[in-house]
Parts: structure tokens; sequence; C-alpha cells
């Protein structure tokens, strides 16, 4: 049980895919497991499993048919096909018995794989708009001491295209984010967050329709959050 009385909420943050057996991949839009093929006859899609039984890195191709999506114009485009092909990784490192590293980095394709003429361009093997090639993270933590740790947090989103003809894209973003934690007798801890850390202006979003162009929707600013919490 604990008690935590804070100011603000915290920014969105991107974390790794997962190492447990099953992955929820945001760009696909389902479920992916590692353990064994899998075939879902509802919606024709097909998932093959590359990484070793026992684990190892977690590879990932898939094809999905039926798909339906919005073209630049904002109109609905039913009978799709895709591609996807990528690796979601997670690696931890320690460097001292105070400092450890822990980063996460996914690869990824992500294309059309059918025939559609939209603005004069055929959409079979571009990438799937809003979807990056590479996104992920790296954290740096230094525990001081037993009650106190730090941890340094470094954002990486990687360029994408914002529309289906590939004609616009976004370069990509990255940003840091500070967190520190003191605990104190009694049960008591201090903790700090500052997500953002050099104020870097950054999409959290962006997409492009031949009505509004392109859109950007905004990360948060620098934003510190402080607090104090009770265990007991």
């Amino acid at each position: 049980h604990g008690l935590s009385t804070y100011k603000g909420l915290s920014n969105g943050e991107i974390r790794p895919c997962g190492i447990s057996p099953f992955i929820y991949h945001p760009y696909l839009k389902t479920i992916i497991p590692f353990s064994r093929p899998f075939t879902d006859s509802a919606r024709q899609q097909q998932i093959l499993d590359l990484s070793p039984p026992e684990g190892g890195n977690p590879l990932y191709m898939m094809k999905k048919d039926n798909i339906i999506f919005r073209d630049s114009a904002y109109f609905n485009v039913a009978n799709g096909k895709s591609d996807h092909i990528g690796a979601d990784i997670m690696a931890k490192y320690a460097l001292s018995p105070q400092v450890s590293l822990r980063g996460n980095l996914s690869l990824a394709r992500h294309r059309y794989n059918f025939d559609y003429i939209s603005n004069r361009i055929n959409l079979r093997g571009l990438d799937i708009d809003t979807a990056p090639r590479s996104h992920g993270g790296l954290q740096i933590r230094w525990t001081p001491r037993e009650n106190i740790a730090t941890e340094l947090e470094w954002v990486y989103m990687g360029a994408y295209y914002l529309d289906p003809e590939n004609q616009h894209q976004y370069p990509g973003h990255d940003y840091f984010n500070l967190r520190a934690e003191i605990k104190t007798s009694g049960g008591y801890s201090w903790f700090l967050r500052v997500m953002n850390l050099t104020n870097q202006r950054y999409a959290e979003r962006a997409d492009y329709t031949s009505f509004s162009a392109e859109r950007y929707f905004p990360g948060k600013p620098r934003s510190v959050y402080t607090g104090l919490r009770m265990d007991f």
C-alpha cells in the first residue's frame, strides 16, 4: 500500500514494446505472439515468428489483408493489403554497482502491398503513413546511495511520412527526461521529474490531408513535477 501526493500529470513516454510472450505493436494495431506462428482467419493475418524458441531478439514478419485506411483526400479505402517486418530489441548493462544503462530500439518497415492510385501515385511499396522506421530510448541510472536514485532518459522518434503518397514527412525528434527520488526514514520519499528537459519543440503526432495540409499536435513543453510519497 502507498499514499502519494503530487502536482501535475506525467508526460507520455515511449517504452519498449515488451519482452513478454506477447507484444502489442502500436503501428500494426495488433498483438504479436512470439511463441508460434499465428493466423487470424477472420482478418486473414499471418504472422511468422523468427525468434528462437527460448528467447532472443524478437523479430517479426506480418501480412495484412482487408485493411481500411484513409487517403490524403480523406476518403476511406477498403480491401487494402500491407507488409510488415521489424525487430523490437531491449538491452540492459551495468557499468558499475551504481551506474546502469537500459535501452530499447524498434526497427521496422510498414508498407502498402496493393495497387491503389492516389493523387496519381501508386501506393504499392510505399511506407504506411505515420509509421516510423525507428524509435526507441536510452536510460542511464545512477544510485550514489541506497536511498538516492536518479535517471536521465533520452527519447528518440525517427522520421515518418505524413501521407500515404509519401510526399510529406515529419523529421522525427529527440528529447530528454530527468527523474530523481530520495527515500527517507519513516517510509517517506521525495521525487522530482523534469520532462522534456531542454524544452524541445516536437510533435506527439503529425499527419497530412489535402484539406488541412500538414497538421502537428505539439508535445508538452518542459514540465516539472514533484511530490511526496509515503509507504505503509
